[in-house]
């Protein structure tokens, strides 16, 4: 029985570090091509290699992980308590990405407990295979639950991945008169071209000019939201990173990790103190040049 499992532990690692090198060296293969006829962050490009097999060992080791005990975010495990924490401030939702569930901020929501002037609240989306106009509607009764719980007018939304996308089409379908602020972490605002190669209706949403993100845009007004996009150089799910951010909102830039450890770093944790409690002083990275659409 031992045998057995050792066995399927090795399998199962080595299909995460195929994956992670695989999705990272078309990453940078993709971008390469992406930008030899543009010079937005070209220095980025040409420096892609300096960070990549940090960037590859941080995802591999943290997502082999997260998935491993990917069950835990369907427990308590994954809610963050609220005791002694006041409304002073308005509350954050955190919106998990693709395949993920809340146990997924574990380690932010951690770092934050010191902080007690905002409630902090988490949300799972299911199932995995829905479309995301399903997820929309998840969110907007989350919301109104933790709304209504705190009796503040609006909320900040931190959003992983397709979250991004989930809380864009929420303001688009409800308006946007709930939300004060929206940051997104790895948001394939413009889709990705790695969901060519996926499968399922999600891939089909987010790959670049889809139908739904073009419906998306059209007409979307994101005005009186505080809007913070977060992108990473070496992300390996979003391609091209750019596609990470959002003209019109704050624009940060993060190096050396991966699309799911851009969220796991003292840089995205640095951005969220910045964000959520300006009052300390802290100073917003400058906003690069926007992608193309």
């Amino acid at each position: 029985m031992a045998d057995i499992l050792c066995n399927v532990l090795i399998a199962y690692l080595t299909v995460m570090a195929v994956f992670n090198g695989v999705t990272m060296f078309a990453a940078f293969l993709l971008a390469r091509w992406r930008f030899a006829d543009n010079s937005f962050r070209t220095d980025a490009v040409a420096a892609y290699p300096a960070g990549a097999f940090t960037a590859f060992w941080k995802e591999f080791l943290l997502t082999a992980w997260l998935y491993l005990t990917w069950p835990l975010g369907l427990s308590r495990y994954g809610v963050p308590s609220n005791r002694g924490r006041t409304d002073v401030l308005p509350p954050v939702l955190f919106v998990h990405g693709w395949t993920e569930n809340r146990r997924y901020w574990t380690w932010l929501l951690r770092r934050l407990r010191d902080r007690p002037e905002r409630k902090l609240y988490t949300i799972n989306l299911h199932p995995i295979d829905a479309a995301i106009d399903h997820y929309r509607e998840q969110l907007a009764r989350r919301i109104d639950e933790i709304l209504a719980e705190t009796r503040h007018g609006r909320l900040t939304l931190v959003a992983h991945s397709l979250g991004g996308l989930v809380a864009r089409a929420y303001m688009k379908e409800h308006g946007r008169e709930k939300i004060e602020r929206l940051v997104t972490f790895g948001a394939p605002h413009y889709g990705t071209v790695l969901a060519y190669g996926a499968l399922g209706r999600v891939p089909r949403q987010v790959e670049p000019n889809s139908p739904f993100l073009t419906a998306l845009a059209q007409g979307e007004d994101l005005s009186g939201v505080d809007l913070h996009t977060v992108a990473t150089v070496h992300d390996n799910i979003v391609v091209p990173f750019t596609h990470a951010w959002l003209p019109g909102s704050t624009q940060h830039l993060l190096w050396g990790m991966g699309h799911t450890t851009a969220y796991w770093s003292g840089g995205a944790l640095r951005i969220l103190q910045t964000v959520l409690y300006p009052t300390d002083g802290g100073t917003t990275p400058a906003a690069p040049t926007a992608p193309e659409a």
